[in-house]
Order: C-alpha cells, then structure tokens, then sequence
C-alpha cells in the first residue's frame, strides 16, 4: 500500500497508511446504496477471514445510483499473499465515499470501475476493477441536473488530510512531552514549529549556499544544496545560490523544469492544491544541477558542437 511521508516527524511515530489498493485481493462482495447518502454491504479478501462490512456515508455516483452492485474477484493471489498485504486491515469500515463507480455514463469519475472511500480505521481505500467484475442490479437512475461531484469529492479529500494531520501533532506531542498552547494561533505555531521541514532557511543552510547575483552564473556543475517541494502536488524547487536576502537561483518545477529564481517569501506563501505549505526536504542530499535535469543542459551542449 502507498504510504503518506511524514517530513520531519519523530522516528518514534508510526507512518500513516495512506491508500490501501486492494482489487487485486478482492474475492466477493456486494454494496448497496437504495438509501440516500448511506453506502452498506461487504467485501471478501483473499487472506481474510470472514466478511469486512461496509458501512459508509455518502451514495454511488450518477451512474449507479439508488442501485446495488455485485463484485466478483478474479482469485489471482493466493491467501498466503492476501494475508501479508491485509494485515491490520479492520473487518469493519466506515467513513465516506470517495467515488463509487461502474465507468458509465457520463464518466465523469472513471472509465472503468472504481471502489474508493476514506476509512476511519485505516485511511484511503480504493478497488480498480475490470468492467467484467462488476454487476448492476436495479434501475440506474441519474438526472442532467445532479451537480457534477468533484467539489465534495475534494472537500471528502481535503477533511481526510486535516483528520491525518490532527492525528500526527497529537503523536509528536505524546513523543515530545509537549501540550497544546492555549490559543487558536499559539496553538497553531506550537502545532508546527516542530516539524523540522516547515524552517525553510535554517542558519547553517543558510551559510552553505553560495552567494550569488544572477541565474546566469548556474552551471551544470553547480551544486543544489536544498529541496522544497508541496506534499500534496508535484511542484518542487533545487536552490543551488541565494542573494543573502530573499531570492534563491536553481531549478523551478511546475509543468515542467527550468533554471529560474524564486523568493523564500514566496515559498512562505505558496499552498498546494489542498492548502499545503511548502516544505523543505530534510532527507537531500546536494547533487548537481545537472544530475536533477539533465534535459537542461544538453541542449546548450549540443548547441555548442
């Protein structure tokens, strides 16, 4: 299963478990949905004993709504395997629906069938299914004007990430000793102030960057000293200089890379898709410019000869 990296969160606290894929495992199972908002039913792993019962809030997508669905596995592993990779998966689910779909009409969520939810026992859990895995019984019913999903299966996203983050700063203050401030703000800076990754520019990374002036005097040669990425999108920079104030030159990554500049002010401001700040990365070590984008400096090469 995937797993949510937590930067600069004490060894002694455990890792999240950030998303369970469990098609492959899947043996049976059967959800239903003939009542608004409430998802029911349950599911068969290989590896597991018994059912796992599915109690979720939330309904199926449009084009499966007010129905129930039949799931077949195709048995692929064997219980041996199944066992290994569910351990600690909880026989009783609930949470909310994420996106439950066949990949019908009007495939606004998928092309293909997909369970997925946000568990309160064990985090993200989602089942890719083939078309010939799953069997709708009941009328589909889905109308022109049901609003498009997408804004509450953000909002189901975002609330899931704040319950991780909740979870994980009660955890560092169990291993640090430390109680919660008083206030909304202390409490907030208290909250943060010990992760590690959250001080962007820490003296002695600070007397380690060279100084410099211009992005023109980058070279393929020159060292990054430093990573900052958001956690929740793929944006990340490499400072390999910095001006001594504000404005760091290295490697910007958005749609693409590039050698630019950017400003640790701006780093300070700068919030992924689901309110994230950025962080810095406390587990780089420096590499060359050239060694993170060799696309970069290739074509000035081949330029040359």
């Amino acid at each position: 299963m995937a797993r949510l990296l937590l930067w600069g969160v004490p060894q002694q606290i455990e890792v999240v478990e950030m998303i369970w894929s469990l098609g492959r495992f899947l043996k049976e199972g059967e959800l239903v949905n003939t009542v608004e908002d409430r998802v029911t039913g349950w599911l068969r792993f290989a590896g597991m004993r018994g059912k796992v019962t599915v109690k979720l809030e939330g309904s199926f997508h449009r084009d499966i709504r007010a129905s129930r669905i039949h799931l077949v596995g195709w048995g692929r592993y064997k219980n041996r395997e199944g066992a290994q990779y569910m351990a600690g998966f909880k026989t009783t689910q609930t949470g909310t629906v994420e996106c439950i779909t066949a990949g019908l009409p009007p495939y606004e969520a998928s092309v293909y069938p997909c369970i997925e939810w946000c568990s309160r026992e064990n985090g993200r859990v989602r089942l890719e299914l083939e078309p010939s895995q799953i069997e709708v019984m009941g009328e589909d019913w889905w109308t022109e004007v049901d609003a498009a999903e997408r804004p509450g299966q953000l909002r189901n996203m975002t609330t899931f990430v704040r319950q991780i983050a909740r979870q994980v700063r009660k955890r560092e203050y169990a291993a640090l000793g430390r109680r919660p401030a008083a206030s909304e703000g202390q409490r907030w800076r208290a909250e943060w102030s010990v992760l590690p990754g959250l001080q962007l520019l820490p003296p002695k990374l600070r007397d380690l960057l060279p100084e410099l002036r211009s992005r023109k005097k980058l070279t393929a040669g020159s060292v990054a000293c430093v990573r900052y990425f958001t956690p929740d999108s793929h944006r990340a920079w490499w400072a390999a200089g910095f001006d001594g104030k504000d404005t760091f030159f290295g490697i910007v990554q958005g749609s693409g890379a590039y050698l630019g500049e950017f400003s640790l002010s701006g780093l300070k401001k700068q919030r992924g898709p689901l309110g994230m700040p950025v962080l810095r990365d406390i587990h780089w070590s420096e590499k060359t410019l050239e060694w993170i984008a060799p696309e970069l400096f290739t074509r000035k090469r081949h330029r040359k000869e």
